[in-house]
């Protein structure tokens, strides 16, 4: 008599790794379609000027949406981080951006997009203000742990769903009531309660990550450096391209804008997955200290020309020369004192170790005893390198 035995189901089913598999799959096929329906789009809003739509703001905000979930995807991957699937929200809202214009635009021209579409566009164009929630108030609220610094830090999430509440709220009454430009514009009464809790959310969020700073280890304050590096980088670059001496231009500063942007996701996997976490003193350290020196050799190129030239009239190329090569002279030393006082400010670890192994070849000159030696050597190796364990294995010679 055959028996007959069924396989045992597996109940623990693993909704985590679906979904996060899921959201980059939604968001590339998000791209296929508006790729696909551009042209038909394109010529059913050809007189829409105030929500116009180009091919290469569809393709740059679903490629930023796309970014955005993988790097959720690869720390979902390996941990439970909520900061993953804050990432991959913000995919997704970048990846329908363009299903809102769309339709506002095909709104503009007098297209009857009905009711569903009148909200579908509201709330997708509005997903600008719910993505400033996840990636400036929640994502510095949770990150790099996924919880907050203490319970009593619930508020600026509390604020932060409030603020998408009602905002969500306003968006529809303005859509049911006008027209879909007036949504949430400058004279929109919903605008200025959005902005104060945006910016209430936004506050907290950032003391929060001060005082997280303060009682982190050295670990967690690495992973914070990394990402606060990465914003720095973002602002600094916002405001040269908004500079008016730069004269950027409004296509090229976008583009640096973008590409600088699309840096916080990676800087945000790099930093929780610990990948090559401990070279940012290192990093920091260089870029400062070549910065520096690319100033300091500027205003000396330009000095000593601007005195050549007056000293040797009517000799520029000999003044021009003479400079080139005072300057190149000079690197190598300007170079060796300014990396020094970088270190010593910015990359303490390096400059701390350096010393201890100076300290230590002084030493080795004056040494003979075999104990001694070897104390100092398993001493300069904790102080240094701080490993788990430490041992000295000596080759026996005939």
């Amino acid at each position: 008599m055959a028996v007959w035995s069924v396989p045992a189901v597996n109940s623990a089913f693993n909704w985590r790794r679906v979904l996060s598999t899921l959201t980059p799959a939604v968001v590339v096929g998000s791209m296929l379609v508006g790729i696909a329906i551009y042209p038909r789009v394109q010529a059913a809003t050809a007189g829409a000027t105030l929500f116009f739509f180009p091919m290469i703001a569809l393709i740059a905000t679903t490629l930023l949406g796309l970014e955005f979930s993988l790097c959720g995807y690869v720390i979902l991957r390996q941990t439970a981080n909520r900061v993953g699937w804050l990432l991959q929200g913000t995919g997704l809202l970048f990846g329908f951006t363009w299903v809102g214009l769309a339709l506002t635009s095909l709104d503009e021209v007098g297209r009857n997009i009905g009711v569903a579409g009148r909200l579908a566009a509201s709330w997708l164009g509005f997903g600008w203000y719910p993505a400033l929630m996840l990636m400036g108030v929640l994502l510095p609220l949770l990150f790099p742990t996924g919880r907050p610094p203490s319970r009593r830090w619930a508020w600026v999430a509390v604020t932060a769903g409030i603020a998408l509440v009602y905002g969500l709220g306003a968006v529809t009454v303005e859509t049911l009531s006008g027209p879909l430009a007036g949504v949430l514009g400058p004279d929109s009464k919903s605008w200025l309660a959005l902005s104060v809790l945006a910016a209430t959310g936004v506050f907290g969020a950032g003391i929060s990550v001060l005082v997280r700073y303060r009682r982190a280890n050295a670990v967690e304050r690495l992973q914070i450096k990394w990402v606060v590096v990465t914003f720095v980088l973002l602002c600094l670059t916002i405001t040269v391209s908004l500079t008016p001496v730069v004269q950027l231009g409004p296509d090229w500063g976008q583009a640096l804008a973008y590409t600088m942007f699309s840096l916080v996701p990676v800087s945000i996997v790099l930093a929780i997955t610990r990948y090559r976490l401990y070279d940012l003193d290192r990093i920091i350290s260089r870029t400062v200290s070549y910065a520096i020196v690319v100033g300091v050799l500027l205003a000396l190129y330009t000095g000593a020309l601007a005195l050549l030239t007056q000293v040797l009239p009517g000799q520029s190329d000999v003044a021009v020369a003479a400079s080139t090569l005072a300057a190149m002279a000079l690197f190598t030393p300007i170079k060796r004192r300014i990396q020094a006082w970088v270190d010593r400010r910015f990359n303490r670890t390096r400059y701390i170790a350096e010393q201890e192994l100076n300290q230590l070849t002084e030493r080795l000159k004056e040494i003979v005893d075999l104990a001694t030696l070897e104390t100092d050597v398993i001493g300069v190796v904790r102080r240094t390198l701080q490993p788990s364990a430490t041992d000295v294995w000596l080759r026996n010679t005939p």
